[in-house]
Formats: structure tokens, sequence, C-alpha cells
């Protein structure tokens, strides 16, 4: 092994091990004056190990790590959050936590570092590791203390960042950024980039670092504890910045490629290669993770394909058909099947372009950054020059796509069939999310061209492989020793039911759910407790009763029996909410929601949520089978309330809601239905059955609250009234 490599392996190392023993020694005027195990020794049973640092806005990580023995403080019990330490100190501290060998001699380059100075040899051996080259050629500086922007630099160094660090921008927003040196400038940028410093608030908004300020203990005890819990969040961040740059010199390297292309009019075969580039850099940009959006002139891409496939086409090279005799005059029948050469979807104002596979695949991507709330309006569809139709079916009915110069303009309805445009004006992007909430829709149809060719076309509407958010996929309850389904369609709501048939003496033990790819953990919080049920071994866990609830519910940790659930449900249904995050640092909320069944002869309700932005929010049910939502003040204008989740008696069948003397039915399946707010409030609110904006419900009921009344009616024709409140904040 080089020398290079192992000083690679001694930064990487060198980081944690800074972390444990920075603290084991002094940072005042010698290391001698701290006893490591004086404080440490009693901080499991001491809330406050040290007697001055109450005010430290670090006192709970002190504590965390002095209880995990990383920390200890001095002999005084104090442990000195705001004193500073010198780089001589930093030195030692460094080389004998790696456990180098000090080297005098690679000291030697400094003229502050006498030749019978204590930190020589340290000095000269972290000269060797490369975190640290000295403030000059000729200086080190060990009495001065380390400052802010040389303790970013060390943290970089030792994660063996310094290399992507110099290649990003700066574009950390702070207001003292003029005051950072420039030989940090790029580590502190890298550092706020990936999370690790956080910066100090001013009290308006903005955030400064003060560079040139004393790192104190309090300072480096946060890091500490930050890096020693997310040290893979880290890691993660680092490689998402590595990816981002990858796909933007990709993408790059895609558009210079399609902006040479001569207009397609100018195109001759000879520009063949050049076309085949552009898209293999397309396409590669794409499996780094672009999108159509990043190549604002793809359709100039697509011209230039379709240009390229006609001319290179053999139209004169069919079958010579007609002729009779040795004439041999009859006309040329081409023999070539008709192909998808390009297409888009028109969203809004914009168009999106289709992704064209092999084989005639036309794909669709639902990209995570459409609003649910754009309407897709229409399809176009570019194929071969001669081509006549397109026959689409699906459910067992055909309907007809008429091509005008290879060219054909086609709504959603006649494309996608009326379910998914029954008002013929197209389909919002939520809408369409529903629909692959289930899976991805996929149709099949015939392209025909004048000659008679055929050819198979499929189309593929998905939603992108990873979720923007970590999802909760399904979940179960096991009841008595059986597993009970309890997930819906919503993601992340997880509503369970305690029906009557299951016995008071069954025992709710534990409950299982599976998550999405890349999901870390999913905590509870409540009463200032957090339960967390980690997914590090797969995306699927099983959970006891007591981290699911807490302790309060099952104190043997053995589970709690449906008998003291029922009673708990009479005051009203128990909720718990959570936070699932994934391995990127995005997080969701969840909602887990326990409701009490009841299968009376007289249908009642007995649980709802609002469905926002693809999120459950629960709604309450009050007596007289009413459910009241309220429009928090925390959600935003543009948020679309899409649907109402309604839970009632395990026989109701249909709900009937009458409006301006047409009556909408909404139905039941094992006492669930999800109904729209077109079917709930009416086609004023929601004209295309798509959902209503918050902001326009805020509007409607400046005038007061929104009422709707409704027959709930179970299998054998009992019915009960309904009413359906939405009120503001």
């Amino acid at each position: 092994m080089n020398i290079k490599t192992v000083r690679y392996h001694l930064s990487v190392l060198l980081i944690v091990a800074l972390l444990i023993s920075l603290f084991s020694v002094s940072t005042a005027n010698s290391a001698e004056t701290e006893a490591p195990d004086s404080a440490a020794g009693t901080a499991a049973e001491n809330s406050h190990p040290f007697s001055d640092i109450a005010d430290s806005y670090a006192a709970q990580e002190i504590r965390s790590l002095v209880q995990d023995g990383i920390l200890s403080g001095y002999e005084d019990g104090t442990f000195k959050p705001r004193e500073t330490m010198t780089r001589a100190h930093l030195a030692k501290v460094l080389v004998l936590a790696l456990g180098l060998e000090e080297d005098g001699a690679s000291a030697d380059v400094f003229a502050d570092v006498p030749a019978n100075s204590w930190f020589k040899g340290y000095v000269g051996a972290l000269l060797n590791t490369n975190i640290t080259n000295g403030t000059s050629q000729t200086t080190f500086s060990p009495d001065s203390p380390v400052t802010r922007e040389q303790l970013a630099v060390f943290f970089i160094r030792a994660f063996n960042l310094e290399a992507l660090a110099v290649k990003l921008p700066f574009d950390a927003s702070l207001s003292d950024v003029g005051q950072i040196s420039d030989w940090a400038r790029p580590h502190v940028s890298l550092a706020f980039k990936i999370g690790f410093l956080k910066g100090i608030d001013n009290g308006d908004g903005t955030l400064r670092f003060s560079p040139l300020d004393a790192a104190d203990r309090q300072a480096l005890a946060r890091l500490a504890y930050e890096f020693k819990l997310n040290q893979a969040l880290y890691k993660s961040k680092v490689q998402q910045l590595e990816a981002a740059i990858a796909l933007a010199a990709a993408v790059k390297a895609a558009n210079e490629a399609i902006a040479a292309l001569p207009d397609a009019s100018e195109l001759t075969i000879d520009d063949k290669a050049a076309v085949e580039e552009a898209r293999a850099k397309v396409e590669a940009a794409r499996k780094l993770g672009a999108t159509d959006k990043d190549f604002p002139n793809l359709s100039k891409l697509a011209d230039a394909e379709q240009k390229i496939e006609e001319l290179g086409r053999p139209r004169g090279g069919g079958i010579i058909g007609g002729g009779g005799g040795g004439g041999g005059g009859g006309i040329i029948r081409d023999t070539e099947p008709p192909v998808i050469i390009s297409g888009s979807v028109k969203i809004g104002e914009a168009s999106v372009p289709l992704v064209i596979g092999t084989n005639n695949e036309v794909t669709f991507n639902v990209d995570h950054a459409l609003n649910n709330a754009d309407m897709i309006t229409d399809f176009t569809i570019v194929a071969s020059s001669d081509t006549d139709k397109l026959i689409v079916t699906s459910s067992g009915v055909s309907r007809t796509v008429t091509f005008q110069n290879g060219t054909a303009h086609v709504s959603v309805a006649d494309l996608l069939g009326p379910d998914f445009d029954r008002q013929g004006d197209g389909v919002s992007v939520g809408t369409l999310r529903r629909h692959l909430f289930e899976g991805n829709l996929e149709l099949t149809g015939e392209l025909t061209d004048k000659t008679g060719n055929k050819s198979t076309v499929k189309l593929k509407i998905v939603k992108p492989a990873s979720a923007p958010v970590p999802e909760i996929t399904s979940a179960s309850a096991v009841i008595g020793g059986k597993a009970f389904s309890i997930h819906t369609n919503v993601p992340n709501y997880i509503a369970f039911i305690i029906d009557d048939a299951l016995q008071d003496t069954d025992m709710f033990t534990s409950l299982t759910v599976a998550a999405s790819s890349g999901a870390e953990a999913l905590t509870f919080s409540e009463s200032g407790q957090s339960r967390t049920i980690s997914f590090a071994s797969g995306t699927q866990q099983t959970v006891k009763v007591a981290t699911l609830l807490g302790p309060a519910l099952d104190p043997q940790g053995d589970g709690v029996s449906v008998k003291k659930l029922r009673e708990l449900l009479q005051n009203g249904n128990i909720t718990v909410r959570g936070v699932l995050s994934d391995t990127n640092g995005k997080q969701s909320p969840v909602i887990l929601t326990i409701i009490k069944g009841n299968n009376d002869s007289v249908p009642t309700l007995i649980g709802a949520a609002a469905v926002i932005d693809g999120n459950a929010e629960p709604a309450v049910i009050t007596s007289g089978n009413t459910i009241t939502f309220t429009l928090s003040k925390s959600l935003d204008d543009s948020q679309m309330l899409e649907s109402l989740l309604i839970h009632a008696s395990s026989n109701a069948d249909t709900l009937a809601i009458t409006e301006a003397g047409i009556t909408k039915r909404i139905h039941f399946s094992n006492g669930t239905a999800q109904a729209t707010i077109k079917e709930l409030l009416g086609t004023a609110f929601d004209p295309q059955g798509d959902g209503v904006s918050v902001g326009k419900l805020r509007s409607a009921l400046e005038s007061g609250n929104i009422t709707v009344s409704g027959t709930l009616t179970n299998y054998t024709g009992v019915a009960n009234n309904v009413t359906i409140n939405v009120i503001v904040e």
C-alpha cells in the first residue's frame, strides 16, 4: 500500500477518532488539567453532568455524548463550553487519537514550531495526513485558536471531500460571506451544501457564519453529535451532489448536441450519425435522472429523427404489383410497417415529450414535478408519413385515431377512454396519479398505413420508479394470531377498524408495515416521546404495539386487548401521527387511525379523512352522523383537496347526495368509500372531478360554513341521514 493510500485511509478514520477523543483532553493550557473520567462516570445518573452547560445551545448534545462515554469535562465539574482550542492542542489530540508516530522532522518547515516544543512531533505527523498544511508555507500558528472556517476545512478534508469542494461553485447564503478566507470558501460552501454546518441566525431571516471566530467546545460538541448520528445522511448528500454534477454535465452535452443539429429541412442522410449521437446523449442523461423538461429543444431532435427515418426508408424497394405480362411496369407498394417516431402531451400551457422506445412503445412519465391541478388535454403522435390510423382498444372498446401527413392530434377521451375524460376537456394530473396508485396503465393498439401494413403499438402511462417522498405501501395488524390488512389506497394513511366480529379477548400484538424502497425509519411522537421503527434491514418491519402506540397501552409488551381498545374508542378514534424518512433525507407524514367498528342495523359513520395533495388528514365524526373537516391555517392556498375517505358501518352500501335535483351515489366496499369533491360538494366547487384548491374553499367559506346533507343506506335498505361540514380554522 503506497503512502497516498495510507493517507487517504487515515483521513477517513481521522474524523471518527477526532469525535471520540476530542474532548478527552483539555483545550486550555494543558491536556492534563482535565479529568476525563470525573464527569463522564456520573453522566448516566445526572441529567446535568456539568454545572456550566444549562444555557449552552449544545447542552443536549453534550449530555448525550457524555452518556455514550465520548465527552468528559474538568475536575471541578465544569465543561467550559465556550472555551477555545489552540491549533497545537488540536494537533496533539488528533495524532494521539490515531496512534500515529510523532514526526518532528516534517515540522521543520514551520518556523514557529520550535525544535524543543512539546507539540512539534504532533504537528509533523498531522501534516503528513494532509488534514492541515499550516497557516502558510512556513507557519503553523500553534498558539492560535482554531477558527470556525479552519474547523470546516479540517472536517471536509477528514471526509476526503476537498477535491469535490473545489469543483462546486460557492453558493452558501451568508450575510458575512465576504469574511470567509479564499482558501476556506470551498470547504465552508460544501459543509453548508450537505447540511453539516447550519449557520448562526441573525434574527432577520438571514444567516451568518462568523468564519474568523474561535471554535468553542460546544460547537465541536454539536458537530460531533451530528456526525455521530447522521454519517449515512451526509454520505448520501455527497453522493447526490456528485450525481447532480454528472447529471448537469450530461444534460449540457445533450443540449449542445441537439443545438448543433441542422434544421430538419436541411438534414441529409450524412447527418444520421450526429442525430443518433444526440439521442444517445439524451438517453445517457435520462439514465442519470434527467427528465424531458431538461431538454427544451427536444422537439428539434424528434423532427430530425423523423427526417432521417424518412430519408433512410427504402420506399422504392417494395413489392411490384399489377404489371402482368413482360412489361414489368406495375406500381411499387411499400412493405415497411408504420412506426411511431415522436410524440408529446399537452399539459396546461406546456408540451411534454413522450418517450419513444423500441417496437412502438410510447411512454408518458407522470413526473413528480407536474402539479396535480394541471390539466392534460390532448396528445400529439408523429408516425411514418403514410400512417393512416391507430386503433386503441381497452375494456373491449375500440377507438380510432386518424392521421394526416403522419401526425395525429387526439383528445384524452379518444386515446385513453371516457373513464379518464368524462367532460371531454381532459384529465387532471392528480386524477391520473390516483389511477396510477394501483399500478401503471397500459393500452395496446394497431397502427396501419395507407397500403395496409400494420404494427402493434403499446401506450404506457407510468409514475417514476422512485417516489419523491417515502410511502407506506401496505400494513397489516396481528390480532388473535391472525393478520388483518389495514392499508387504504391513500399513501401513508393507515385506517384500522376494530370490527364487531373481533372478540374482546383477542390481543392486538403487532403491526407489519411495508414501505417504499429506500425507506429508513418511521418515527411516531407524542407527549414529547419518540418511538422509531427502523427499516434498515428491508422495506418491511413488524412492530410491537408498545412501539406503535406507546407503553401506556402496552406496559407488558405483549399487546393490548380488543376490549381495552373498544373502551378507549368510546371517547373517539385513536390517531397517531408519525414521520417516514428515507436514506436521501426526504420525509413524509404518516397517520395511523384506529376506529371503532359498528355493525348496527342502522348505518352510521365511524371515521373520515380528507385527502390533500395525496396525503390524508383525519376529519372529525360527531354525533348525528356528521363529518366535520376543518381547513387548517397551516394549509397553503395552492394545495388541492382531492377527495374524502369515509369509513362507515361494515354493512354500508351507498351514500346519496342530492344537489340541484341531481342525485349522486357514492358506493362503499367493506365499509369504506372514497368520494370526489365533485360528488360531495358539487360541480360548482369541482367541475373537473379532480379536486378544489384550499384557496377557493377559503373564499367560499367567507360567506359561512359549507354544509351538505345526504342519506347513508345499508344493504337491507335501512337509511340514516348524514351531514358533511367544511369549516375554516
